[in-house]
């Protein structure tokens, strides 16, 4: 087996990625291309020259993800594959739906290579990129399903880059917000299947990375997609509410059940409630985080942003998007003791960031047995100064309230 230089590391200042392909492929090498900026990270996988497969380390769209969305997978199959083989890597994963044939050929070689050129065109983004090639030891091998041209990968990833400029300036962010334009009765609009999939998913509360990940096209073959229906006037694009973050005053929602959240948002809010997928600082990490939006309508105070992060949004997300939040509302359902240890966690994080204002707004989804305010305090550890308000998540001049309240508390 051929190798690549041992010492095959630098800066992509001094050798571009393209050239660094170029000369695994001459030496025939086999092993692991890493490439790193900052917190990002990624790999590119090579057998004799050949590109196997290629990941971001710091994203989590999945190679599985893709083929669920796209419906390729049931949830049941890919389960049942990690179940039998264990938690599949991206390449590992494509062997296995191969050997059970739940794929065709060249469906599963057009999604792998679309897959590569996605990841390696982002690492030929980085600027300040560094990298380093781990070749493979004495007998190793990849298990292979396809392999791809280095050269081409590497062209192929120049290609993209050079159109995503274009693409993102005609958005403006991945962080707006599509909108299905109204189209004439009489006008005739002709859509691939492919602008269909993604139209389908443009409700005027996603924004464009969700989008991404709810279509299962990959970023970039989404985003060309978008940027030719907005050429086409199908659809708009529009400013998100999550972009008056760190900018106005920003209210907060934690609570452990989102779909109750984004109740409370559109509640509380002056209109349509948008889904953003950022991608947030985790220490040497960048994570993924799901965050609903709204605007309430203050009149002659203004507008002011309530956003509520994922239920599941590390604790250390939550502490670095406070920096740019005035304050927090802490969701506590109180239809039994166990319901309301459930915002317990939350509770603690609000003592951990400690100093921004918060209020505990109680609801109950049952009109059963409900808790009492002195125990919710009392299960909750509470402060005698945290205000507790009992609203119900469908009135929007109770949850106004809250929110008006938590407003007061802002120094």
């Amino acid at each position: 087996m051929a190798e690549a230089p041992m010492d095959l590391k630098g800066r992509a200042q001094d050798l571009d990625l393209v050239a660094v392909l170029r000369l695994i492929k001459m030496s025939g090498g086999s092993g692991t291309l890493r490439c790193w900026s900052g917190r990002r990270s990624g790999r590119v996988l090579f057998h004799e020259g050949w590109v196997c497969y290629a990941e971001l380390d710091h994203i989590g769209r999945s190679f599985g993800s893709r083929l669920l969305k796209l419906g390729y997978l049931t949830g049941g199959q890919l389960a049942a594959l990690e179940s039998t083989e264990g938690r599949q890597d991206g390449l590992s994963l494509a062997v296995a739906v191969q050997k059970q044939e739940l794929l065709g050929g060249e469906e599963l070689e057009r999604l792998l290579e679309d897959q590569i050129a996605d990841s390696f065109f982002k690492m030929a983004e980085w600027e300040d990129a560094e990298y380093v090639f781990e070749p493979a030891h004495a007998g190793w091998g990849l298990p292979g399903v396809v392999r791809f041209d280095a050269e081409a990968v590497g062209l192929e990833g120049l290609r993209r880059l050079d159109e995503w400029g274009a693409m993102l300036g005609a958005l403006g962010s991945m962080e707006k917000v599509p909108h299905v334009q109204p189209v004439c009765s009489t006008d005739r609009v002709s859509l691939t299947p492919r602008e269909w999939r993604v139209l389908a998913h443009i409700d005027g509360r996603r924004d464009a990375l969700t989008l991404v990940e709810e279509s299962g096209l990959g970023l970039f073959e989404t985003t060309k997609l978008l940027t030719g229906m907005l050429q086409r006037g199908l659809i708009s694009i529009k400013d998100p509410a999550l972009e008056l973050l760190g900018q106005s005053m920003a209210i907060a929602l934690k609570g452990p059940i989102d779909v109750y959240n984004v109740m409370f948002l559109t509640s509380a809010g002056s209109g349509e409630v948008s889904n953003h997928l950022r991608v947030e600082k985790m220490g040497d990490e960048e994570v993924e985080v799901r965050i609903a939006a709204g605007i309430r309508d203050r009149g002659a105070a203004g507008s002011c942003l309530i956003y509520a992060p994922d239920s599941r949004t590390p604790h250390a997300v939550v502490r670095r998007l406070a920096l740019e939040t005035s304050g927090f509302v802490v969701l506590v359902n109180i239809n039994s003791r166990d319901a309301v240890m459930a915002s317990k966690p939350d509770i603690d994080l609000m003592g951990e960031i400690a100093d921004r204002p918060y209020a505990v707004a109680t609801y109950a989804s049952l009109a059963d047995e409900m808790v009492e305010e002195g125990q919710v305090r009392d299960l909750l550890q509470l402060d005698p100064k945290v205000p507790v308000v009992n609203c119900g998540l469908r009135d929007p001049e109770k949850t106004g309230e809250v929110v008006e309240l938590v407003i007061s508390l802002v120094p």
